[in-house]
């Protein structure tokens, strides 16, 4: 992508070994992991949910730590808004 090195110099970033657009959207898509992901479909300019899930997210300590305490035992009474909406939208990302 010759505009990205057009832009990069025009902000005067220094050359970084693995830094370039698409490792930029895979941290915006990584950062944005809260918001819906139609959402953040659109927000990216991805035209699919599942091309965000499947190339630009990315796990990440912090938001494995807050889904592994955000854990209930199994039966342990109604699920709460958060916990739904990721089930949800693990069955999107799966169809």
């Amino acid at each position: 992508m010759h505009w990205w090195n057009d832009v990069a110099e025009e902000a005067k970033l220094p050359p970084v070994r693995g830094r370039g657009f698409h490792s930029l959207r895979r941290k915006f898509a990584t950062e944005m992991k809260h918001a819906p992901l139609k959402d953040l479909a659109y927000l990216g300019g991805w035209k699919s949910v599942q091309t965000v899930v499947n190339i630009y997210q990315r796990p990440d300590e912090v938001t494995m730590h807050r889904a592994f305490e955000a854990r209930r035992p199994v039966g342990a009474g109604d699920r709460t808004q958060e916990q739904f909406d990721t089930t949800i939208r693990h069955q999107v990302s799966e169809r």
